[in-house]
């Protein structure tokens, strides 16, 4: 009996001990770091410029300029009202999202979006937009000719200041449909092939700043790299004229920005950070919670405490180490944190860490893409500088232009500018998985003469 007693007596205090760590990791919560990185979240920093949100999503579609904000407005609101007010689980909520269109659809005409056959499309990744629309360039003013009111709403989508979407944050919240943005790529390549040359020069250069522009204020991940892809076919498309002028063409007054004085900060992913939190913070918390949404209690889930958790992950990539990582063009990302569900943080959160732990380091590649970007856009300003020195003293070589070139437009330690095997252009690395290099061509006077073997 004496045995017993004291068997209930060690549970008990077992018990009573496993529950005050529980009370205490409760009433402890996130830590302070954790804390700090949740309200650099929850900031909303303004961004200058015009919303592009109502332009994007009402792409496709002719619908006045004017009119774009109110009807984005009310098909966001339409959204909330009819699909994001269902619960998560809802089975009524997939068809519901489904089904869900904008206003435009039955108030305004549809654009025509072609992109011709697999032959001729000049798509925002290909290398190549110049050599197709020279091969067959009626088939490529046709296109362009069909599609003029698509290519002028495309035009502008890069003049606005920023993107911040209106749509709850959700998972199957609609996403614009994009056909139709790499239409002035195409546009300006025939104006450059048919003789425009400033015309093509100036519209490509105002392109590729403006999406490297939004590429960085964007609260979309996916409208980030987005822009980061439409950023690079632009810059591709202007090393390949530029690979052909004379180093005495000057450029137009629009490529100001590709001088080699002209300073722009880097495009980060922080605001793109700020709404993949928002999306993954409000599902977490929706994927926890009853269908009729009544508060309940969890003891392995703090609602609180996890959005701190999720918010240390995304919080690096708005950090001076990161800016700095980003002006150095390092490829680094956020340390490594969780792996250790027995954190006294987690100990009343133990699904908030699992979850957390899960969804923390799978950022990286992005700020890869990001970091290639940035270096494309280096490598275009070293390519003018080159062509600027070529113009002044034609006499020049490429050798010597490269040592002699600034630090800020020879590259990082990371990578460095170097020029291609055969001399005939330069050349950077690539830190996106899958990639390698980018290379762009010299003008034929600074272009060494191609290698042959010996008769």
């Amino acid at each position: 009996m004496r045995g017993l007693r004291a068997a209930f007596a060690v549970l008990l205090g077992l018990v009573v001990a496993v529950v005050a760590l529980w009370g205490w990791s409760r009433w402890r919560g996130a830590t302070p770091a954790q804390r700090d990185a949740l309200a650099v979240m929850q900031r909303e920093e303004p961004q200058p410029g015009r919303n592009a949100f109502a332009a994007l999503w009402l792409l496709g579609w002719d619908v006045p300029e004017e009119a774009q904000e109110a009807l984005a407005r009310e098909d966001a609101r339409r959204f909330a009202a009819q699909v994001d007010a269902l619960p998560p689980m809802d089975p009524k909520r997939p068809a519901a999202a489904a089904a869900f269109r904008s206003l435009a659809e039955d108030r305004h005409e549809r654009l025509p979006a072609e992109r011709g056959d697999g032959r001729v499309a000049c798509g925002l990744r290909g290398d190549d937009c110049l050599a197709k629309v020279r091969s067959r360039p009626d088939v490529y003013r046709s296109l362009v000719e069909r599609q003029a009111r698509l290519l002028e709403r495309a035009v502008a989508i890069p003049a606005y200041g920023h993107y911040r979407n209106a749509f709850p944050p959700a998972v199957d919240a609609p996403f614009p449909d994009l056909a139709g943005l790499d239409l002035p790529l195409t546009a300006n390549a025939l104006a450059y092939v048919e003789g425009e040359v400033d015309g093509a020069l100036a519209r490509s250069c105002a392109a590729a700043t403006g999406w490297r522009r939004l590429m960085g204020r964007s609260d979309s991940l996916v409208v980030a790299m987005v822009a980061s892809t439409a950023a690079n076919g632009h810059a591709r498309l202007l090393a390949d004229m530029l690979g052909e002028l004379p180093p005495s063409h000057p450029l137009p007054a629009g490529c100001a920005a590709l001088r080699a004085d002209a300073q722009a900060p880097p495009a980060g992913l922080c605001e793109a950070m700020r709404g993949e939190w928002r999306l993954v913070e409000r599902n977490v918390r929706q994927l926890f919670a009853p269908e009729d949404r009544r508060p309940q209690f969890d003891p392995f889930f703090d609602p609180g405490a996890t959005a701190a958790l999720t918010a240390q992950n995304a919080a690096w990539f708005c950090t001076a180490e990161a800016n700095a990582a980003l002006r150095r063009d390092l490829p680094q990302g956020p340390p490594e944190r969780g792996g250790r569900w027995w954190r006294p943080e987690c100990i009343a959160n133990a699904s908030g860490c699992i979850l957390a732990d899960i969804g923390g380091p799978a950022y990286l590649d992005y700020q890869h893409r990001m970091l290639d970007t940035e270096a494309r856009w280096r490598l275009l300003r070293a390519l003018q500088w080159m062509r600027e020195r070529a113009a002044e003293d034609p006499a020049t070589s490429a050798r010597s232009l490269l040592a002699a070139m600034p630090g800020e437009l020879a590259g990082s330690r990371a990578r460095a500018l170097a020029p291609t095997a055969d001399g005939a252009g330069l050349r950077i690395a690539l830190f996106q998985a899958g990639q390698d290099e980018w290379k762009v061509k010299l003008p034929p006077p600074l272009a060494a003469a191609p290698r042959t073997g010996r008769p």
